[in-house]
């Protein structure tokens, strides 16, 4: 089977990205927060504005993955929510699963990225799906109200690295089998590398040794990984300036209340003098 085309849609396109995106829906419907019904009924003018690269009053972009017949078998879209790019739409035909799809769409849509922060978000229980988007770097990072149900939230940064799956080579099974044997063994050594050092670090606070420096650390190694520790080293070295700023300024204080006092007892030691003896 021929490799699908990646196309970004535009103002020509309208009916690709109708077709595409109703064929997603027949095909998997408990993977959207939008029913077929309510996109077959979607306003003509809703379709165009997103082919010109507008969802909502949001800048968007949509990418179609077109087979030799002109058929979309896979799609996804990007859109700009002003500090990170939401990731939505995702679909691949089921005979084009596994083929390395998916990882050309979201490379589609990273490189168009002009934000760090890529989001997703998908329906709890879709394995399939969570599977997929860690390993393509995402990583879960909490949950989130949707439409009709909560949602599971995932995150990833841009400059991170997508595999390469060539599909259509020999030996292609085994190539991604390494990949992704790589990609664990090195989340499971940050995991343990990080998770020493923050437990560590936080044993040095009550031992000697620099604690605070030593969980920084740790959640940097973890950021590497995992979004919620990236969270917490911000919120770690905001916390270590606030503390430093406090101690420097009873340091001051105390520095200063010391020099009065010494001042002060300087004075009451002081010899007399002809004048205070009259």
């Amino acid at each position: 089977m021929a490799s699908a085309e990646i196309r970004r849609v535009g103002p020509d396109d309208v009916d690709l990205l109708r077709t595409t995106r109703l064929r997603a829906l027949a095909d998997s419907p408990a993977a959207f927060g939008t029913t077929f019904g309510e996109a077959e009924a979607r306003p003509g003018v809703q379709w165009i504005a997103q082919a010109g690269g507008r969802l909502g009053d949001r800048p968007c972009a949509t990418w179609v993955a077109v087979d030799a017949d002109g058929e979309g078998v896979g799609m996804l879209a990007g859109i700009d929510l002003t500090d990170r790019i939401e990731v939505l739409q995702v679909w691949v035909a089921p005979d084009h699963r596994g083929k390395g799809l998916v990882e050309r769409l979201f490379d589609e849509v990273l490189s168009w990225s002009p934000h760090e922060r890529i989001d997703i978000a998908i329906a709890p229980g879709n394995e399939r799906a969570m599977a997929a988007y860690v390993r393509l770097g995402f990583a879960v990072v909490g949950e989130r109200p949707g439409r009709e149900r909560v949602e599971v939230e995932m995150r990833r940064a841009r400059s991170r690295t997508l595999p390469v799956v060539m599909a259509t080579e020999p030996g292609s099974h085994f190539v991604r089998v390494v990949r992704f044997a790589f990609r664990s063994s090195k989340r499971i050594a940050v995991t343990v590398i990080g998770g020493v050092l923050v437990l560590g670090g936080i044993a040095m606070f009550v031992l000697p040794g620099p604690g605070i420096l030593v969980v920084v650390a740790g959640f940097a190694v973890l950021g590497t990984e995992y979004a919620w520790a990236a969270r917490a080293l911000d919120h770690t070295k905001s916390a270590a300036e606030s503390a430093g700023k406090a101690a420097k300024g009873a340091a001051g204080r105390a520095g200063r209340a010391a020099r009065g006092a010494a001042g002060s007892a300087t004075g009451r030691l002081r010899r007399p003098t002809r004048t205070d003896r009259f």
